[in-house]
């Protein structure tokens, strides 16, 4: 097995550092670097963030070339780390600049800012900024656009371009003119996941899949949260039909972390951007530090993997040990890794059989961007001309040439300006022209050197590079974190597997692929798991694969079993909680085998499990075994009474599956019809909503898990999981009154399956497709008065 390198996320973290950079991020603002924006170009890697504080001007930029030691930007002219004075000059408009993005389009660099109040107006709104440099100095280009915040691009590849910003309830899209005016907007519904707070938003399309991540929850909380919608064509009928597109994302959430006692909460404001070696793709967000301990919000950058392909997106967040990236075997700044031969530049290195290869360059007359280079009568070469708005596609074999395709180029672009051109070739030839897919065609092509041939030796090169992953590879060939989901189709076998759409099935996987293991086939996967543990494997397939034999082996140890049946399942996407082996900390191959009939695999990730547990309280005397994380808890009377807004106190830990938890309910009062008194079971990422002043709409559902929801008239079977969108009854019964009298619940919860009994009478019985699989038993309320006695919880082997 390949051997990795590691880096630590806390390494860019600079918070209650002593008075001294600790950071490998120097320079940065008291409070951190919030709401970070990443964007490469010319084979550099440039961070800007968050102008944080009323009292702070101009705007910060790092850059660096391998994303983990960041060197300050300086626009000419400007302090040392700016990219935008430090003074409140009249145009710049940086008083708290919230959430700069910078885009290279038609030889400019664009930054969007939403500035605050103080330095525009009483409404922030955006502003767009203007430089030859992405180091700046960006100067005004246009006034006050719109009254919101976390303004976004989505360059299409037609060079249609779209402006997209936060609203409290979805992000609202629209046309862009000039990269100044904005056309009518359009909500995209499919961006209220998240509840009543949604924003950071971020565009990415990779491979013919557009993804919007935004983020929701209120960011002083640790449930802040990046989930995102996905869609594979954009009806551009009109600007509703472009945001009606937008489906929520099949899993739905790619970042949320609420435990405190890890640190590493309140993640959101993401970007995705492409990696080093011109075919993955990573996220940077931040995370919550502190909060009010000087009146400001303390946060930190992150950097980690994603994994993203026929409309899935996954990722893990990682506080240590993420999985450092893949750099190319061939990069050159300039001419230092070339050879002049006449005409010709040429790499020093050659293209394997997949590569993908990048050329920049600017200036020169007919410059042809050469790949697949044998000799001089053997090679293909990409050329644009600028004039004709055209990008085309030739191949010479034995001094022959042949035209193989084209692509149109809308505006008119500048030879004199740096152009990228990108090339991706595994079977599949993709041509790019500054990120933007011009020319796509199967055609088979050889490895060869990479070059640039020119008429007249009076161009500049940038950054050349040539790498090994194309096409989606590098997520294949990725050491995927245990913990996070993993595609299925994201195997080693490099697509010699079967595909089959979801898109008929009834499932929030419709919108993406599994991988078919006909009889006796393999699919193996590299994988890194944190620590030391027991854990079980959490393996999603298609209903079909139930009550089928399969072979699950890591290194060396195998396990044969036949695949449970899940009994009154209504949905085609089952997710499965198998008990695994204790496993090493460390990295693991993993192998998924079928039997003799194929077998459906969408996803599979891995939980930590330690399912032995008991605990019981009559609470005559005491509290003891209940850790409240709110007030409202006390022993009266010979009971746990609760009372007051919302309240939360966990018993066990959030390693449990399979559980049995009952006791003795009293719901007392309300103070609204939401009001509630329960347990929960699978509870996890608990999450303080409360923020000083504020009172946020999706309070109630800072949370998830499965919640015996007991209300004045009904008694509900809840999932909560963060939002009103997301968070939804499954099963309820009514009743003319429950106040003011203690009842015995019952709530048994194994695999798939989910019991409830009120006073040993079967209330529900319900079957979840996609269940939550681990966490703790828990008591939870809201807006209510209430008691507790006789609480007994006993976990059940499998």
């Amino acid at each position: 097995m390949e051997k990795r390198t590691f880096y630590n996320n806390i390494d860019f973290n600079n918070i209650d550092s002593g008075g001294y950079d600790k950071s490998v991020v120097k320079g940065q603002f008291p409070t951190g670097c919030a709401d970070p924006y990443i964007m490469r170009y010319n084979g550099i890697y440039y961070l800007y963030v968050t102008t944080s504080g009323l009292t702070n001007y101009g705007l910060r930029a790092w850059k660096s070339r391998d994303l983990l030691h960041w060197d300050k930007c300086q626009g000419k002219g400007l302090p040392l780390g700016y990219v935008v004075d430090d003074k409140d000059e009249n145009g710049r408009y940086t008083q708290n600049a919230y959430a700069p993005e910078v885009y290279y389009f038609n030889g400019k660099f664009y930054m969007i800012i939403s500035p605050g109040p103080q330095a525009v107006s009483p409404l922030r709104g955006h502003r767009i900024l203007v430089s030859d440099s992405p180091e700046g100095p960006f100067e005004a280009h246009s006034e006050q656009i719109d009254t919101r915040i976390d303004g976004t691009l989505l360059v299409d590849d037609d060079e249609s371009i779209y402006f997209a910003h936060a609203t409290p309830f979805g992000i609202t899209i629209h046309e862009f003119f000039n990269m100044r005016e904005l056309g009518e907007g359009a909500l995209i519904k499919a961006s209220d996941g998240t509840g009543a707070w949604t924003e950071g938003p971020g565009f990415t399309k990779v491979r013919g899949d557009y993804y919007l991540t935004y983020t929701g929850c209120h960011y002083q909380t640790p449930g802040y949260q990046v989930i995102y919608a996905t869609t594979n064509h954009l009806d551009k009928t009109n600007i509703q039909t472009i945001a009606d597109s937008f489906k929520r994302g099949p899993s739905r959430v790619v970042i949320l972390n609420c435990d405190k006692d890890e640190g590493h909460v309140g993640l959101g404001h993401s970007i995705n951007f492409m990696g080093p070696d011109l075919d993955s793709y990573y996220i940077c967000y931040h995370n919550l530090d502190a909060l009010y301990e000087d009146g400001m919000t303390h946060r930190s950058f992150n950097i980690d993997r994603l994994l993203l392909n026929h409309g899935l997106m996954t990722s893990v967040q990682n506080k240590e040990h993420s999985v450092y990236p893949k750099f190319p075997f061939f990069e050159s700044f300039g001419l230092e890794q070339f050879k002049k031969k006449g005409n010709h530049y040429l790499s020093n290195k050659s293209s394997l059989e997949r590569f993908s290869i990048e050329f920049n360059s600017k200036g020169g007359e007919d410059v042809k961007y050469l790949f697949s280079y044998k000799d001089e009568k053997n090679y293909s070469y990409v050329h644009v001309d600028y004039f004709a708005h055209e990008i085309t596609l030739f191949k010479v074999e034995k001094g022959q040439e042949k035209f193989l395709a084209k692509g149109t180029l809308k505006y008119l672009y500048n030879i004199d300006d740096n152009q990228t051109i990108r090339i991706a070739y595994d079977g599949v030839l993709n041509v790019y022209f500054n990120n933007l897919l011009k020319i796509s065609l199967t055609e088979e092509f050889n490895k060869g050197l990479m070059g640039y041939w020119f008429k007249k030796d009076d161009f500049v090169i940038g950054y050349s590079a040539i790498s090994d992953e194309a096409n989606g590879s590098s997520d294949r060939h990725e050491l995927k974190q245990a913990l996070g989901e993993t595609p299925a189709f994201d195997s080693l076998e490099d697509n010699h597997l079967s595909l089959v759409s979801l898109k008929n099935t009834d499932s929030e996987y419709s919108l993406t692929k599994a991988l078919a293991l006909d009889e006796n086939q393999i699919a193996t996967y590299s994988l890194y798991f944190k620590e030391d543990s027991y854990y079980h494997l959490l393996l999603t397939v298609s209903k079909n694969s139930l009550d089928k034999k399969i072979k699950l082996k890591l290194d060396n140890q195998e396990i044969k079993m036949r695949l449970p049946k899940v009994p009154y399942l209504k949905e085609d996407i089952v997710r499965l909680s198998l008990p695994f082996i204790k496993i090493n900390e460390g990295e693991h191959t993993f192998a998924i085998e079928s039997g003799d009939e194929q077998l459906q695999i969408v996803s599979f990730s891995f939980a930590k499990v330690d399912n032995h547990f008991t605990y019981e309280n009559s609470f005559e005397k005491d509290i003891e075994g209940i850790h409240p994380i709110t007030e409202g808890y006390a022993i009266k009377e010979k009971e746990l009474v609760v009372e007051g807004r919302r309240n939360f106190a966990y018993i066990s830990s959030q390693l449990l599956t399979d559980v049995m938890m009952e006791g003795d309910i009293r719901l007392d009062s309300v103070t609204e019809e939401k009001g509630s008194i329960g347990f929960m079971v699978r509870q996890n990422n608990y999450a303080y909503s409360d923020v000083p002043k504020q009172d946020f709409k999706d309070a109630n559902t800072h949370i998830q898990g499965y919640y015996l929801e007991i209300k004045e008239k009904c008694i509900n079977l809840s999932r909560y999981n963060f939002g009103d969108v997301k968070s939804y009854v499954l099963v309820s019964k009514e009743f003319p009154s429950i106040l003011g009298k203690y009842h015995h619940y019952r709530i048994v919860i194994k695999d798939n399956n989910i019991q409830v009994f009120m006073d040993d009478h079967l209330l529900f019985n319900e079957t979840e497709a996609l269940p939550f699989a681990v966490g703790a038993c828990s008591l939870y309320s809201y807006r209510s008065k209430g008691a507790y006695k006789n609480i007994k919880i006993q976990t059940i082997d499998k």
